[in-house]
C-alpha cells in the first residue's frame, strides 16, 4: 500500500496543472475504492492485522483531495 501511495504521489508531482477537477483527480483514480490489506508490522514481534480501507474524492469547489478511513487500522483510522 505504501508503494501505491508513493506512486501516486510522485505521478502528481510530475504533472502539470490541470484543467479541471476530473483530470487533476485522475492519476489517483486507482486508489478509489474499498479495499481489505493485510497488514504488517517492522516490528517481528507485533503479528499482522487486517483492515478495510475506504478511499473516496473529497471535493469543495477549487479544492479536491482524497481521503480515506480505515476500520481495524492499527496505525491510521482517517486522513485528507
Amino acid at each position: 500500500m505504501t508503494m501505491t501511495l508513493a506512486l501516486a504521489v510522485g505521478l502528481l508531482a510530475f504533472q502539470k496543472e490541470p484543467s479541471s477537477t476530473k483530470d487533476a483527480m485522475k492519476p489517483v483514480q486507482l486508489l478509489v475504492g474499498e479495499w481489505r490489506i493485510e497488514v504488517s508490522s517492522e516490528d517481528p514481534k507485533e503479528e499482522a492485522w487486517s483492515e478495510t480501507q475506504s478511499w473516496e474524492f473529497k471535493i469543495d469547489k477549487d479544492e479536491y483531495g482524497l481521503q480515506f478511513e480505515s476500520k481495524g487500522g492499527k496505525k491510521l483510522k482517517s486522513g485528507v
